[in-house]
């Protein structure tokens, strides 16, 4: 192997590195009070997020709220190091939460429930088995799109007064038409045709926490002032939610309308004075 040809062997060897380690995200940041100890993904399939504290009736597991998201989960177990507490990751992962994404579901020390659950029938790591009144737990969504994921973080004491964070992130893997309407989708008036409505209903389909926007533009207009551009916008972006609720069955409430007016370049492939897009994003 001459010098040239190794060089390319060892850049690709990086490079899909690279694209692996990207894969074994969580989508929650490491806190940084605490060590990675490790981090391991799970098969593609059905993961439950868990949005309520688990209780068990009848000999049997019960859990009032969860969410079901298909893809990939990741899980990552860090550990505390000395002089930051159980409450502070939790503090940091809440206010996350609240802040660079949505916050599901939390909850502090015996308003969790029982510790084994968690450890034993939920995470599935029997590590994280600690006394009730030394766990916190919380869950949610960050990011959107192709980047959303279902997130949590469970903080507990175990029995052997190691101090743990076990974060878990499923991403959805988004097919190619679902991930062009979150992306967003240019037409002029009212070209929908079939295959685009039943695309966008298909995409829709066990997406609860997904809205759909609709956004007019227009040309602008130098005879025309802003506001009068932004209104004629406005009507149709009005006049599509309409029909998208009327045609393709959509709940006119999960659709939501927004006038960029002339605010926008014109798509290449528009040729109309008005157009409008329509673009998948969580509420």
């Amino acid at each position: 192997m001459n010098l040239s040809s190794m060089f390319a062997f060892l850049l690709l060897a990086v490079m899909s590195l690279s694209a692996w380690a990207e894969d074994l995200t969580t989508g929650l940041p490491a806190y940084d009070g605490a060590l990675v100890l490790e981090t391991k993904a799970n098969n593609e399939g059905v993961h439950r997020v868990v949005l309520s504290a688990p209780q068990r009736i009848s000999n049997e597991l019960k859990i009032e709220k969860q969410k079901l998201a298909r893809g990939t989960r990741v899980n990552q177990l860090l550990e505390l190091t000395p002089g930051f507490t159980e409450k502070d990751a939790f503090k940091f992962y809440k206010d996350y939460l609240s802040t660079n994404g949505s916050l599901e579901f939390s909850c502090e020390q015996r308003a969790c429930g029982t510790s084994n659950y968690w450890a034993n029938d939920i995470l599935n790591d029997r590590r994280l088995y600690g006394r009730d009144s030394d766990q916190y737990y919380v869950a949610g969504r960050v990011g959107s799109g192709a980047d959303e994921y279902w997130v949590s973080a469970y903080i507990v004491m175990n029995g052997r007064k190691h101090r743990y964070v076990y974060l878990t992130g499923v991403k959805a893997p988004l097919t190619h038409s679902h991930a062009e309407w979150f992306k967003g989708r240019y037409f002029s008036q009212l070209d929908l045709g079939e295959e685009d409505l039943q695309s966008l209903k298909d995409s829709l389909v066990g997406e609860d926490t997904v809205n759909v926007w609709v956004v007019g533009f227009t040309q602008g207009h130098s005879e025309l002032a802003a506001e009068s551009e932004l209104k004629q916008a406005d009507k149709l972006a009005a006049r599509v939610k309409t029909e998208l609720a009327a045609v393709a069955g959509i709940s006119e409430a999960r659709i939501k309308t927004y006038s960029a007016g002339a605010f926008a370049p014109r798509p290449h492939h528009i040729t109309t004075q008005t157009w409008f897009g329509i673009f998948l994003r969580p509420h």
